[in-house]
């Protein structure tokens, strides 16, 4: 399950936002739950009680929330990683889109990206740390 809306900095395509969840983020826990709980009621299915998510607070926040919404009375173990983690733009982590393609610009040994460049699952940022889709996908 992807985590749920969060307070996302605008045009800002960092995956490494710290931002917690909206209430609209809690409410979409809730839905995603019964959504969850309904689908495993009909096929003997018992969720371990050990949640693994990117250690993102919004990932975290909605572990938490849905298990809540699933199973109020029951612990959980919540283990969490960075390679659960979306994408990684890497040194250009939490700067608005202007300022990454102005970056680029400003660099006279980098290629300007291409149109649409988030969308491109095999593009990656020529900067430290970054990751294209596909990258991102594989890890």
């Amino acid at each position: 399950m992807r985590h749920a809306a969060y307070q996302q900095a605008a045009d800002t395509p960092s995956a490494w936002q710290p931002w917690p969840l909206t209430a609209a983020g809690f409410e979409q826990c809730r839905h995603g739950a019964a959504a969850l709980h309904e689908m495993l009621s009909g096929h003997d299915v018992r969720l371990s009680q050990t949640i693994h998510s990117s250690s993102l607070l919004r990932a975290r926040q909605t572990a938490r929330a849905v298990w809540q919404h699933m199973y109020p009375e029951k612990h959980y173990r919540l283990c969490t990683t960075d390679a659960l983690a979306e994408r990684s733009v890497g040194a250009a982590a939490n700067l608005p889109l202007t300022e990454i393609e102005q970056a680029l610009r400003t660099d006279p040994d980098l290629d300007a990206p291409p149109t649409h460049w988030k969308r491109n699952p095999d593009y990656r940022l020529p900067l430290p740390g970054a990751e294209s889709l596909v990258q991102a996908g594989e890890r």
